[in-house]
């Protein structure tokens, strides 16, 4: 009973969390925009650049003065979306990015603001294909080698070497197409090539790179193949600067970009395997440099020469207008109360509880699994066209029928396992008193040949009597 009751909670929170996770209850919200893509093709899990005039909706009472209570949500307007604050919360130019599932020509999805009580839920992790902001205190192995001249600490990776280059190298293969984009800024001591990237071939040599030039005192976009070439951007100094490279292992930078600045388009490097890709600081080719550079945050995204581009509609208020200008501390808490008479009456009582919770929330949300499908098959410049509706309408049904199907199939999945279980102990006691039998007829002077022939005759295995044997000596 413990057995069956342990996997009917792990099952039951398992299905539940599949329901429930990654979505809001958009009445929680006060305004919502529409966002509506216009895109070349398709794509799937494609990161959007999205810009908001945070600084008015704060003035104005509509939105948290920390941003905290911006979401998105998929075309059902249910399903979160992850998404990333970059910069500039609360100023009249916010980047934000957002991971979209599917990504076609008038696609929608939408985000909300107005949320005193929500707490941010920005994760570069979530949205990028790598993101490092760099938290903690430490460099994190599972992206970085790590090397002794960098600390991680306040939010920054501080490359500092009064007598060498310092670097991290990646800890992850880099796409065959991407973009690569860091925030960082260049200390009062940094002699070298710092703050800056390259990313190598498979045989180490460099394929491109992004650093400054401390001779010429500007940033810089430098590939060696097919000839050492250096494209040259604004003068550094010891602010924080935004940069932006795109590439393909074909042979093409997209761009390359300081800030707002677009240094590079459409050059050419030899094409070849990529191989790892190094944060630097300091000059390497130099027997002593002094490295002093400060890396806020670094990630590479999914790229294409024909990005979608995103449209934002008017806003539309979903509940009278309050002010949610400064932030929450906390939202009132939520108190259940239950009793049970047993513990396995408690966890049965509450694994069933979360299944049949599970069920109305999958039931309710199923049409978020055939929403392409649905947007793809309606014939939107002909919705009366019979055989659109008639499609639409059997995804519908079959959206509403799966679900049903999935929960079903786990309770089959509940009984059987419980059936397995109880022939599984009927068997063992069975053999027991088999095995006790046949040790009383040993012990008696009973022939080890008759037994086994009667064992056999029996229909169980006559080996059994050679353990009894065993046990006996």
């Amino acid at each position: 009973m413990e057995g069956r009751v342990i996997i009917c909670i792990i099952l039951s929170t398992f299905l539940f969390s599949i329901a429930s996770a990654s979505s809001i209850d958009s009445s929680d919200w006060s305004f919502r925009r529409e966002i509506v893509l216009s895109a070349s093709k398709a794509f799937s899990d494609y990161q959007l650049n999205i810009s908001l005039d945070t600084k008015s909706l704060v003035a104005a009472g509509k939105m948290r003065s920390d941003c905290g209570d911006i979401r998105f949500t998929d075309s059902d307007k249910f399903s979160s979306l992850s998404y990333f604050l970059e910069v500039g919360c609360n100023t009249a130019y916010t980047i934000l990015w957002v991971k979209v599932p599917i990504v076609y020509s008038d696609k929608k999805f939408f985000v909300y603001y107005g949320q005193p009580f929500a707490q941010s839920e920005s994760s570069g992790t979530d949205t990028f294909l790598f993101f490092d902001g760099f938290d903690g205190n430490s460099t994190d192995t599972s992206k970085w080698f790590p090397q002794k001249c960098v600390s991680v600490y306040g939010g920054y990776a501080h490359m500092y070497s009064r007598d060498a280059s310092c670097y991290l190298k990646l800890n992850k293969d880099l796409p065959d197409v991407g973009a690569i984009q860091l925030k960082a800024r260049r200390g009062p001591e940094e002699t070298g090539v710092g703050p800056g990237f390259t990313v190598s071939y498979a045989d180490n040599l460099p394929a491109f790179e992004m650093a400054a030039d401390p001779k010429e005192k500007r940033w810089m976009l430098y590939s060696q193949k097919p000839s050492p070439t250096n494209i040259y951007g604004g003068a550094i100094d010891l602010t924080d600067h935004i940069f932006q490279v795109a590439y393909d292992v074909s042979g093409r930078l997209y761009y390359f970009y300081a800030d707002s600045s677009q240094i590079a388009k459409n050059r050419a490097y030899s094409p070849g395997a990529l191989g790892s890709l190094y944060l630097l600081s300091g000059d390497i080719s130099k027997a002593q440099s002094i490295s002093d550079s400060y890396f806020d945050y670094f990630f590479i995204r999914k790229y294409s020469e024909k990005e979608p581009r995103v449209n934002l509609r008017d806003e539309e208020s979903l509940k009278p207008s309050t002010t949610h200008g400064a932030p929450a501390t906390s939202k009132p808490a939520l108190t259940t109360t239950f009793s049970a008479t047993s513990s396995a009456g408690v966890a049965s009582s509450f694994s069933t509880s979360i299944l049949l919770t599970a069920a109305t929330q999958i039931v309710s949300s199923s049409t978020i699994v055939l929403q392409p499908a649905l947007e793809g098959i309606r014939d939107e410049k002909n919705p009366s066209n019979a055989s659109s509706q008639n499609a639409v309408k059997s995804l519908s049904i079959w959206s509403f029928i799966t679900p049903i199907l999935i929960i079903i199939f786990v309770f089959v999945l509940l009984f059987l396992f419980s059936y397995y279980r109880r022939r599984k102990l009927e068997s063992l006691k069975e053999n027991k008193e088999v095995l006790r039998w046949i040790a009383n007829e040993l012990l008696s002077g009973e022939d080890p040949e008759a037994i086994k022939k009667a064992v056999r005759d029996s229909g169980m295995d006559p080996s059994i009597v050679d353990k009894a044997k065993k046990t006996l000596k």
